[in-house]
């Protein structure tokens, strides 16, 4: 089984028709199942930017790399752990270090059936 560790998650990430189980988790929660995952199955890396990845290495208390700018195709089986940022820049743009450790995130498992 492979998982992923991201910020977005789309449909066009998914490999056709499948079912998805969306788990709504605490901060404590995600960074507990993601650490246990990392030490039993393939975590992949997804973050696409460093800055955002950098901080939820240090909020998550993750020694591993998080940024891996790359399009994910999802299959059945796999799981997807999203983080989230709750908070919308008024244009499309990379956040500044100070956008991103002041911001908020949900913490989501979507399981692919």
């Amino acid at each position: 089984m492979a998982a992923y560790v991201t910020t977005t998650f789309t449909v066009n990430m998914l490999q056709g028709s499948c079912k998805a189980k969306f788990e709504q988790l605490s901060e404590r929660e995600f960074a507990q199942q993601l650490k246990e995952l990392m030490e039993t199955a393939l975590v992949i890396p997804a973050v696409g930017h460093e800055n955002t990845a950098q901080l939820l290495k240090r909020k998550l208390g993750i020694t591993r790399e998080l940024f891996n700018r790359r399009n994910l195709s999802i299959e059945p089986g796999e799981v997807v752990f999203v983080a989230v940022p709750k908070f919308r820049p008024p244009e499309s743009r990379e956040f500044t270090d100070e956008e991103i450790a002041g911001a908020a995130f949900t913490y989501w498992r979507v399981t692919i059936y």
